[in-house]
């Protein structure tokens, strides 16, 4: 009996066929049970499917997790640092950009309006706003009487290690709010959840300022390293006016 072979081409389409269906199952397992039992590498390379209609995203997902170790590290990356991966484009970046800046936006709406008279809760907020940042930023939350977040901005952001506050930019937003208690939070992106010497001057500064227009800073949270803390929790700062 002759030996059958395969005739050209038909083992390039076997290859995408399995590929294909490799994708259907992962869809499947997705459609039935979320992300449950899939593992960290599998999870950017369905990812990936998004941008790579029929290419292999296995190794590429392998590769983003040997880069960057975590799936966090990857949607923090800057642009910069994902282009360094083999396989990543300016395609999957968009993607990536995409899903950090979504994320960011579920989070301010998931916790808008939260009471922060506790520190467990200005510790779990600040938390969540900070856990994609690669840049190091200082935020001021403007609260209402109930002590509950009414508004918020951007009152500095540098590289890690370096940040400079603006005193009348902060004036200027915090009068245009019209509130009577705010709270500074803070993340170190490459530190520990402790205040430095300049954190800790800085807080006092913004108290002097505060006190001079009649309002009561409450507390200063620092965030790092995935954890948070009370600045007036650790008595490195004592609030006046509460």
């Amino acid at each position: 009996m002759a030996k059958q072979t395969e005739k050209p081409g038909e083992q390039v389409k076997k290859k995408k066929h399995d590929h294909y269906g490799h994708r259907e199952r992962m869809r499947k397992r997705l459609r039935e049970n979320g992300f449950e039992g899939f593992s960290d590498h599998e999870i950017l390379e369905y990812m990936l499917y998004y941008v790579y209609k029929t290419q292999n995203t296995n190794e590429i997902g392998h590769r983003l997790l040997n880069h960057f170790r975590s799936i966090p590290d990857v949607i923090a990356a800057s642009e910069e640092e994902l282009l360094e991966v083999e396989g990543i484009g300016k395609a999957s970046v968009d993607l990536i950009l995409f899903l950090r800046e979504f994320i960011k936006v579920y989070e301010r709406s998931s916790v808008k309006g939260m009471d922060m008279r506790s520190l467990e809760s200005r510790c779990a907020y600040f938390l969540k706003k900070f856990a994609l940042e690669s840049e190091e930023k200082m935020i001021v939350a403007c609260l209402d009487d109930q002590m509950c977040i009414s508004s918020e901005f951007l009152a500095a952001s540098g590289s890690a290690g370096v940040i400079d506050l603006d005193m009348q930019r902060i004036t200027r937003n915090v009068l245009n709010r019209h509130c009577n208690m705010l709270m500074l939070a803070h993340n170190h992106p490459r530190g520990k959840a402790v205040p430095s010497y300049h954190d800790i001057q800085s807080t006092r500064l913004v108290a002097e300022l505060c006190s001079q227009l009649g309002i009561v800073l409450v507390d200063h949270v620092i965030v790092a390293d995935g954890k948070a803390i009370s600045m007036a929790g650790t008595g490195s700062f004592t609030p006046v006016g509460i």
